[in-house]
């Protein structure tokens, strides 16, 4: 039957947070989460459904982890904004930065090689697996997932004579989680500096200041992945098996 083949490379990073708050307060720009639909899993031969999410700013968290790289090694790159000023004359751009983009084409730094601007595309595409909240110690699930522990606590934003008046719920995970970086379009300069600067990486989600989001790299790998996609024929048409082979790299 019909079957297609796709290499690539990738960065895999495992981590772990104590505790994250993926959301702060009622403020919805800042929340990290993002929820899916359960996700189906057996244990012990019975089914079972979990709520899932995503963690959103996977991407941002290392470009920034890739510019304090960039600081510490005294070389100038690219700012995430595009303007020197605000509109009352306020500096935007600290020292050691330019406004994004404006290296490009004449003398593009590396930051803009690698996470691109509106001018050109991002050579990197960074993703996770789904995190789900997963009761039992033992599972299965077809779907690639990762258990983590996911939690929420009802918290008083605003209280008039003892009673709330304004509340909220804030989000919180704990635990191991994993995310992939594709590096197919790096060179050797551009893979060496992201796996430089993935030792920036500190923190994820808000409330860094009150001690949560602390994050811990456990592992990093350089692998080449061939993904292979298989037309099957059944009783009733076809399905599709998904398989991949992972190689491990040497840098």
């Amino acid at each position: 039957m019909f079957e297609i083949k796709k290499k690539y490379k990738r960065i895999r990073v495992e981590a772990y947070t104590p505790i994250a708050k993926p959301s702060n307060g009622t403020v919805q720009k800042s929340k990290v989460l993002l929820k899916l639909a359960p996700v189906p899993y057996t244990n012990n031969g019975k089914e079972h459904k979990a709520e899932a999410y995503y963690i959103k700013g996977l991407k941002g968290l290392l470009r920034h982890a890739a510019m304090r790289c960039a600081r510490a090694k005294g070389i100038e790159v690219c700012h995430t904004s595009d303007k020197e000023e605000d509109k009352h004359g306020n500096k935007l751009i600290p020292e050691g930065f330019h406004p994004l983009g404006s290296c490009y084409p004449l003398n593009e730094c590396i930051i803009h090689k690698i996470f691109g601007s509106m001018h050109v595309p991002s050579k990197i595409r960074v993703w996770s697996p789904p995190i789900a909240n997963i009761k039992h110690a033992e599972y299965r699930s077809d779907i690639p997932i990762v258990k983590m522990h996911i939690a929420t606590e009802n918290r008083i934003a605003l209280s008039y004579d003892k009673k709330p008046i304004q509340d909220f719920k804030e989000g919180y995970i704990s635990g191991d989680f994993t995310f992939f970086i594709d590096v197919t379009k790096l060179n050797d300069e551009e893979l060496n500096f992201i796996l430089e600067s993935l030792l920036y990486i500190e923190e994820l989600g808000g409330g860094v200041n009150a001690g949560y989001g602390k994050v811990m790299l456990r592992k990093i790998v350089l692998e080449e992945v061939e993904e292979i996609r298989k037309l099957v024929k059944t009783i009733d048409g076809y399905k599709v098996e998904y398989k991949e082979k992972v190689r491990v790299l040497n840098v």
